[in-house]
């Protein structure tokens, strides 16, 4: 009996493979007319001179997943993709408003935006900004004013402070301000200067007050003492406070003295310590101790500073503790001071614990 090599190179090898292949062939044929003709039965027929898919149709095809009505073209995963690319007509914000697929409504809200020429902005904007336009609107319009201010601030303030006590007047006007922020702030404070007393005006000196208070911190506390008293400018006396106790605490901390005694006053100094303690916890330890009454402020920004200065110097940190009369923040401080000793030097730590328990606490 002949046992076939299997060695491909042997002339002697029996024409198997050409009627494998040729049978694979018609199998593929017959399977790709099968599904066509199913899909032909599953689906209606497209008519020859059926009209080109709308966005609308587009919208109910990929909206709910449900075959485009008869008459329409079926639309393809292809025509999905290029069809904002080759369409004369920009989605409409109620194609937008009634698309729930997140992804594609960006695409909509940026395809509009980009449909609408610099001499059509303030047209559109006053359109979409009105009372009666609704969230899908007022969502592009503040979108659409942000790209006119990073172009034109100048315009576009212009433009914001005629219509700044309308529907959406802060926004807007807040909009424009972070554009004058980060472009030209001595222009955005003329500008602020210009408007009339009142929320609008308040709405922008926050915003600059805001954007300007990491890089020029003394700036912002200067803006921000001119705003109306209450917690939005105190937050940003706070922010800008510990923004300049980064560079220069001593500093913050002289200026930080000088508020009348109050709430303000004691949170700016506790932002300052703790600051202060990335780089200085001794002097950070000092300003708490004698700058803040005692209470839960105080114990908070000790503990902070504990914290912090343990991680640097757990010796000097144990030798302020030791000096603190007994109570409540004696023990919080003992207490941080081993949680954060331990993880560095166990030993050294239980060893200070054992001292500091036979030591007596000043009266």
């Amino acid at each position: 009996m002949h046992v076939p090599n299997p060695d491909p190179r042997d002339g002697s090898r029996p024409l198997c493979g050409p009627l494998v292949v040729w049978g694979a062939a018609v199998l593929v044929l017959v399977v790709a007319f099968g599904v066509t003709a199913a899909t032909r039965d599953t689906h209606p027929a497209v008519p020859a001179a059926s009209a080109p898919v709308d966005a609308a149709a587009e919208v109910r095809l990929f909206g709910d997943g449900s075959w485009p009505p008869a008459g329409e073209a079926p639309v393809s995963a292809w025509a999905h993709v290029s069809l904002l690319a080759t369409s004369s007509r920009p989605p409409t914000l109620a194609q937008i408003g009634k698309e729930s697929d997140p992804i594609r409504r960006e695409e909509f809200i940026q395809a509009l935006l980009e449909s609408v020429g610099r001499a059509e902005i303030p047209g559109t904007l006053a359109a979409w900004l009105a009372a009666e336009s609704g969230p899908v609107a007022a969502d592009a319009g503040l979108r659409l004013l942000r790209r006119w201010a990073e172009e034109d601030v100048p315009a576009a303030a212009a433009w914001v402070s005629g219509r700044a006590a309308g529907v959406l007047g802060e926004e807007t006007l807040a909009v424009v301000a972070l554009a004058w922020a980060r472009r030209d702030l001595s222009g955005g404070l003329a500008w602020a200067d210009a408007l009339p007393p009142g929320s609008g005006r308040e709405a922008v000196l926050r915003t600059l007050t805001g954007e300007v208070a990491r890089s020029q911190p003394i700036q912002a506390i200067q803006i921000a003492t001119t705003l109306s008293p209450g917690e939005p400018r105190d937050a940003l006396l706070r922010r800008a406070a510990a923004e300049w106790a980064a560079t220069d605490p001593a500093g913050a901390a002289v200026w930080a003295c000088e508020i009348p005694a109050g709430d303000l006053r004691d949170r700016v100094l506790a932002g300052i310590a703790v600051a202060w303690a990335e780089t200085n916890p001794a002097s950070a330890a000092n300003l708490a101790l004698e700058e803040l009454p005692p209470g839960r402020a105080q114990d908070d920004v000790v503990v902070s500073v504990i914290q912090r200065w343990s991680q640097q110097a757990p010796e000097d940190a144990a030798a302020w503790v030791e000096r603190f009369p007994s109570g409540e923040l004696r023990t919080a401080a003992m207490d941080n001071l081993m949680a954060m000793w331990s993880a560095q030097d166990r030993t050294r730590a239980q060893e200070w614990r054992v001292r500091a328990a036979t030591l007596k606490p000043p009266e």
